[in-house]
C-alpha cells in the first residue's frame, strides 16, 4: 500500500466534524439453464462500471478531500456535512477528548471518537420534521509519518422524521481509509450502508474495495492539484440489497486502468482491462471490460453465459 501526503481537505473535514458532525464471475451458474444476462444486461454492466471507473478518475481532482466513488463513496466522508444547521454544540456530539490530540500537526487528530447520543442528538424544528442522530464515528490518523485519515462508522445512525409521520433512515458501519504520498494513494472501503424510508422500504449497500494509484515517472501526486497521468487497480466487491432482491459485483483488475492527464476527453483511461463477475438471482455471469484510448468508448465483453456467443 502507498501511503503519505496529506490528502486535501482533512483540515476542513475536521473543522467540520469539530463543529458538530452530523448527517443530514468465472463460470455461468444460471439456475435451469436459463442466461444470467443477456448481452444487452452485460453492456448495461459495462457501462455502469465504466461510470464508476470515471467517478474515481475525475473525482479524484483533490481540490477537496479524496473520495473515490466506488472505493470509498462520497457519502462517507459528505455524511458528516449534510444537516449541519441541525446540529447545536456543545451537547451533540461529545468528544473523547478536546482539544484532540495531532502529534504529527497534519489536522488529523491521532484517535478521536464522536458520540451521538439520541437524547442529546435529537432536534424538532417549528413545522414538527425532526432529526435524530445515533452510534459513533472514531477519525484516526494512520500513519504519523505518512499523513492520511481513517474513518471507523459504529452504528452512526441520520434518522429524519417529518410531521406527517414518513421517515428516511441512514446508518453506517465499517471502516474508510486513505493514505498518499507524492507516488500516488491507496484508498480502501469496507462499509456496510443501509437506507430505510417510509416510501421505499430498505435497502443496503455492502462494500470490500482496495484501490491503488501510482503516478506515471516524472509526474507527482499533489495537494490541490488535478490527477496526474498515472495506473490504476481496481480489486474488490460490492452487494446491493433492495427487498428480495440483490445483485453484487465483483471487480478484478487484470490489466491496469492507465489514466492519461493530458486526455482532453471525459473518457481519460486510455488502456486497462476490468474482469467484473456479476451475481444475481438468476446466476453467475462475467462481462470483461477493455479501455481503448482517449474518448475512445471501453470494449464490453460477456465472456460466460448461453448468451456469450
Amino acid at each position: 500500500m502507498r501511503l503519505s501526503h496529506r490528502p486535501a481537505g482533512t483540515g476542513t473535514l475536521f473543522a467540520t466534524l469539530a463543529l458538530g458532525l452530523v448527517a443530514c464471475t468465472g463460470e455461468s451458474s444460471a439456475p435451469s439453464g436459463a442466461a444470467p444476462l443477456t448481452q444487452a444486461e452485460a453492456q448495461a454492466v459495462g457501462v455502469e462500471m465504466q461510470g464508476e471507473v470515471a467517478g474515481i478518475t475525475s473525482g479524484a481532482s483533490l481540490q477537496g478531500f479524496l473520495t473515490p466513488s466506488f472505493a470509498a463513496p462520497p457519502a462517507a466522508v459528505r455524511a458528516f456535512g449534510g444537516a449541519l444547521h441541525f446540529v447545536r454544540p456543545p451537547n451533540c456530539p461529545t468528544f473523547s477528548e478536546f482539544p484532540p490530540t495531532d502529534a504529527d500537526g497534519d489536522h488529523v487528530p491521532d484517535n478521536l471518537t464522536l458520540t451521538f447520543d439520541p437524547a442529546t442528538c435529537s432536534f424538532t424544528g417549528s413545522d414538527g420534521n425532526s432529526i435524530e442522530l445515533s452510534g459513533a464515528v472514531t477519525i484516526t490518523d494512520p500513519s504519523q509519518v505518512n499523513p492520511g485519515v481513517r474513518v471507523s462508522f459504529a452504528a452512526f445512525q441520520h434518522k429524519a422524521t417529518l410531521a406527517s409521520g414518513n421517515f428516511f433512515r441512514r446508518a453506517q458501519d465499517g471502516v474508510w481509509q486513505l493514505v498518499s504520498d507524492p507516488t500516488g494513494f491507496a484508498a480502501t472501503d469496507s462499509t456496510t450502508t443501509v437506507h430505510e424510508s417510509t416510501e421505499r422500504g430498505l435497502a443496503r449497500l455492502t462494500k470490500a474495495w482496495q484501490v491503488d494509484f501510482v503516478v506515471e515517472a516524472g509526474q507527482v501526486f499533489a495537494h490541490n492539484h488535478g490527477l496526474p497521468s498515472g495506473d490504476f487497480t481496481l480489486n474488490g466487491r460490492t452487494t446491493r440489497t433492495h427487498g428480495a432482491e440483490s445483485k453484487s459485483f465483483t471487480i478484478t483488475t487484470v490489466t491496469p486502468l492507465h489514466h492519461d492527464a493530458t486526455c482532453a476527453d471525459d473518457q481519460k483511461v486510455v488502456s486497462g482491462e476490468l474482469h467484473v463477475v456479476h451475481t444475481d438471482a438468476r446466476g453467475t455471469a462475467t462481462v470483461d471490460i477493455v479501455f481503448n484510448g482517449c474518448g475512445v468508448q471501453p470494449t464490453i465483453i460477456l465472456v460466460t453465459g448461453p448468451t456469450a456467443s
